[in-house]
């Protein structure tokens, strides 16, 4: 994994992952206005409503260089074609702040090609060895089979809020990622 510690950019085998600027507000927008995109995460937004949430994200973006902040989001770039593919990133807890939700949405036409795994393979590792994370966590719907899978593939704890609950919690504790770094550098064998 490449980093660059100016701007917190990194790169995984084929793809890399730049911090959210104004040049990507219509690609954000294209994402946030998808029903598809959309379905496994919340209503799908209106365009004003995209525009004030990518202006927040700016924000902590910005606040994240400059400040004790590491709420960031980053763009996942094919490193071959420079198309972009999807997003991703980690919101920092208010109450424990080495502790982060990540998440990743990507457009329609990257389903099923291993982006999702690659990509948020990627972000775990650059959360526990460079933002210095405790524990990455993420809530999901049952119907998320993609995330279910990533999870279940890189070791994460799975958790469902009842017998019939259609809501999930994945989380990865520092220590459980080190027992497991193979997995998050692309290697065939992990501990389980």
């Amino acid at each position: 994994m490449t980093i660059n510690k100016q701007t917190f950019q990194f790169a995984s085998r084929r793809f890399y992952f730049t911090l959210l600027e104004e040049k990507h507000r219509s690609f954000y927008q294209s994402l946030y206005t998808d029903k598809v995109v959309m379905e496994k995460i919340a209503a799908a937004l209106d365009s004003k409503s995209v525009s004030t949430l990518f202006d927040q994200v700016l924000r902590k973006n910005a606040l994240s260089l400059t400040a004790n902040s590491r709420s960031l989001y980053w763009v996942i770039v094919d490193s071959e074609t420079g198309n972009y593919l999807g997003i991703q990133g980690f919101i920092q807890t208010t109450t424990v702040p080495q502790e982060a939700e990540f998440g990743i949405m990507l457009a329609q036409t990257n389903y099923q090609k291993g982006i999702a795994n690659e990509s948020i393979s990627a972000l775990i590792r650059f959360g526990f060895e460079h933002l210095k994370f405790e524990n990455l966590f993420a809530h999901y719907t049952k119907q998320n089979a993609a995330i279910q899978r990533i999870a279940e593939n890189l070791n994460f704890n799975i958790k469902t809020s009842g017998i019939d609950s259609e809501d999930r919690y994945c989380w990865m504790t520092d220590s459980e990622f080190r027992k497991n770094i193979a997995l998050f550098k692309g290697e065939k064998h992990a501990a389980r």
